[in-house]
C-alpha cells in the first residue's frame, strides 16, 4: 500500500478532531451539520499547521493542501488573521494556508447568520474521491482540482449554480471528502450546459467544464448510473445513425437537393480540395438550418474556392457524448471520423458548429487525428476583403450577436463574428449588456441541448429564453448567432417569451447572403 494510502486514516481522524473539537486541536465548536460560524475557534494557523504536521510525517506535501481545502470549506477556520503592515499602519487580512480568508468573516451582530449549505461528512472514502481527482490531473485538463481553495467564484458565476445541489465548487470538496457516491447520484451531474464561466475565471485555472465535469459523468456511467432518458436517446442515435438527430444516413446530403450551385461528394468523387466542409448533424438535418446550409454552399462558391462534403459517409464528431461522459462512443466516432478524414486531401476543414471546432483542434489530436480546422467565422473573417466587394445589397437592419460559449469564451473569438456583420451594409451592431466573456450562455452547448425538462424539473430555467430577452432589451429586430443549435433555441424562445416578430434570429451566414444576393434560385 502507497504512503499517502497507509496514511489516511490519520488525515481522517485529524480532520474529524478540527471539526467536532474533541482531539488534540482543541474545541472547534462548529458543527458539520450546523452553523458554520458558530464559536469557530480554530484559528486558521492552526488547522493549516495540523494538516502539514501529518503530510510531513507522511512525507507528502500535497496531502496538506487537501486537508486544508476541507477546513477551509467547512468554515471551521472562519477567523481571519489580522496584521499591521508597518509601512502604512493599517491592519489587513492575512492570506493564510490556500486563501485569504476575509471572505469568511464572521457576520456582524444582529445580522443572522448564513445558513449552511448542506453538510459534509468527511469519510472513510476519501481515498476514492482523492484517485479520481489525481487522475484528472494527470490527464492533461488543466490544473489539478486538489489545488481548488473553495473560494466561490465558480459557483457564484454558473448561471444554474443556485439551483445545483452540488455546483463546481461542492463537487471538488465533496469528491475529496469521499462523498463520491452522493456526487454521481446528484442531478446536478447532469445540469452543466459548458458555458465555461467556471473555467474561464477560476483563480486556480482549474479544468472544471472540460475535465472535472466529464470526468465525474464518465464515472457515474461507469457505475451504472443512468443519465437523463433524452440523453440517453441521444447517445442511442449517435450509436445507431452517427448522428444525433436519428436520421438516417441516407438522408444526409438532403439539404442540398435542387441546390444552384455544385455540391461536390468526396466520399464518391475524391479529389484534392481547398475546403473539406464538415457539415455537421444540425445544418444536415433540421429544416431550419438547411437554409443556412445552402446559403454556406453559395458562399463558398461565390469566393472561388474549391470545396467539397463528405455526403452520407459524415458522422457526428461527437463532442457531446466526450462532455456527458461517453467516452467510449467518443473514441469510437475519432476512429471512425480519422478514417475517413485521412483517405481525403485538403488543405482546410471547416464547420458550421463551435463545439465540432472545440473537439478537433483540441481533442481529435490526442487520437492521433490532427487537421488544420477552422469554425466558418474564423474562415470568412479571414477573406473579408474579398467579401466586401460582393457585399452588395443593403440589409437595413439593427442586429446584436449572440457570443457562443464555445467560440467566445472558451476559444476567443469575439471580433471576427462582428467584423462579418459590421462589413454588410445597412446593418447597425448594438450590444447587449452582458457580451463577450460575459456574454450568458444559450443553454445548449455540452449536450445541454437536450436536457431543458431535466434542468426545468430540479429548479432550473431555460437559459435562451433570459437571453433572447436580454437581445430584445437593445432594441435590435435581429439576433444573429453563428452556431447551429441557436437558431433553434432563440427562435423557440422568441415564442415562449411572447417576442416572436420582435426579434428575428438569423445566422450570420444567412445575413451575408443575403447582402451578397445569394438567396434561392431555380437550378434551370
Amino acid at each position: 500500500m502507497p504512503p499517502a494510502a497507509r496514511g489516511w486514516p490519520r488525515i481522517l481522524e485529524y480532520a474529524r478532531e478540527a471539526v467536532h473539537g474533541d482531539g488534540p486541536l482543541g474545541p472547534a465548536g462548529a458543527s458539520i451539520h450546523g452553523n458554520p460560524w458558530r464559536r469557530a475557534r480554530i484559528s486558521a494557523t492552526g488547522s493549516c499547521g495540523s494538516a502539514a504536521r501529518v503530510a510531513g510525517e507522511l512525507r507528502q506535501v500535497f496531502l496538506a493542501a487537501r486537508l486544508a481545502a476541507i477546513y477551509l470549506a467547512l468554515g471551521s477556520i472562519g477567523t481571519p488573521v489580522a496584521r499591521k503592515e508597518r509601512s502604512r499602519g493599517r491592519t489587513t487580512g492575512q492570506t493564510v494556508g490556500l486563501a485569504g480568508l476575509t471572505w469568511l468573516r464572521r457576520p456582524p451582530r444582529g445580522v443572522p447568520a448564513a445558513k449552511a449549505g448542506g453538510s459534509l461528512m468527511i469519510t472513510s472514502e476519501a481515498p476514492k474521491g482523492v484517485e479520481l481527482l489525481e487522475k484528472l490531473a494527470k490527464s492533461g485538463e488543466g490544473k489539478s482540482p486538489l489545488g481548488c481553495m473553495q473560494c466561490g467564484l465558480c459557483a457564484a458565476s454558473c448561471p444554474l449554480g443556485e439551483v445545483m445541489e452540488f455546483p463546481p465548487r461542492k463537487l471538488i470538496l465533496q469528491t475529496m471528502a469521499g462523498n463520491l457516491d452522493k456526487v454521481l447520484a446528484s442531478p446536478a451531474l447532469w445540469m452543466c450546459v459548458a458555458c465555461y464561466t467556471c473555467s474561464h475565471r477560476c483563480p486556480r485555472d482549474i479544468e472544471l467544464t472540460d475535465g472535472l465535469w466529464p470526468a465525474l459523468r464518465d464515472r457515474a456511467m461507469q457505475q451504472g448510473l443512468q443519465p437523463p432518458a433524452e440523453l440517453q436517446e441521444t447517445f442511442e442515435n449517435i450509436f445507431k445513425y452517427g448522428n444525433t438527430l436519428g436520421k438516417s444516413p441516407r438522408q444526409r446530403l438532403d439539404w442540398a437537393k435542387d441546390l444552384d450551385v455544385r455540391v461536390l461528394d468526396l466520399s464518391k468523387e475524391p479529389r484534392p480540395v481547398d475546403v473539406l466542409w464538415l457539415v455537421g448533424c444540425y445544418p444536415s438535418y433540421y429544416p431550419r438550418n438547411r437554409g443556412v446550409t445552402r446559403a454556406f454552399a453559395r458562399i463558398l462558391t461565390a469566393l472561388g474556392v474549391s470545396w467539397g462534403v463528405l455526403g452520407t459517409k459524415e458522422k457526428a464528431i461527437g463532442e457531446c457524448d466526450r462532455m456527458f461522459g461517453e467516452e467510449g462512443l467518443f473514441e469510437t466516432l475519432v476512429e471512425e471520423n480519422r478514417k475517413l478524414l485521412d483517405a481525403q486531401r485538403f488543405e482546410t476543414l471547416v464547420v458550421l458548429d463551435p463545439h465540432a471546432f472545440r473537439a478537433l483542434q483540441n481533442y481529435y489530436p490526442r487520437f492521433g487525428a490532427w487537421y488544420p480546422v477552422q469554425h466558418y467565422t474564423t474562415f470568412l473573417a479571414e477573406r473579408l476583403e474579398q467579401i466586401k466587394p460582393l457585399l452588395i445589397k443593403p440589409v437595413e437592419a439593427t442586429v446584436t450577436y449572440h457570443d457562443n460559449c464555445c467560440a467566445g469564451r472558451r476559444c476567443g473569438y469575439y471580433d471576427q463574428p462582428r467584423a462579418l456583420l459590421q462589413a454588410i451594409p445597412g446593418v447597425k451592431l448594438v450590444e447587449m449588456v452582458r457580451n463577450r466573456d460575459n456574454a450568458l450562455c444559450c443553454g445548449g452547448g455540452g449536450g445541454g441541448m437536450w436536457l431543458d425538462g431535466h434542468i426545468v424539473a430540479h429548479g432550473g430555467h431555460r437559459l435562451s429564453d433570459e437571453r433572447i430577452r436580454q437581445a430584445a432589451d437593445t432594441g435590435a429586430g435581429t439576433l444573429a448567432v453563428s452556431c447551429p443549435y441557436e437558431l433553434a433555441r432563440f427562435e423557440d424562445a422568441a415564442k415562449v417569451t411572447g417576442l416572436e416578430g420582435r426579434v428575428i434570429v438569423r445566422d450570420i451566414i444567412e445575413l451575408l447572403a443575403q447582402s451578397m444576393d445569394l438567396g434561392e434560385r431555380s437550378v434551370s
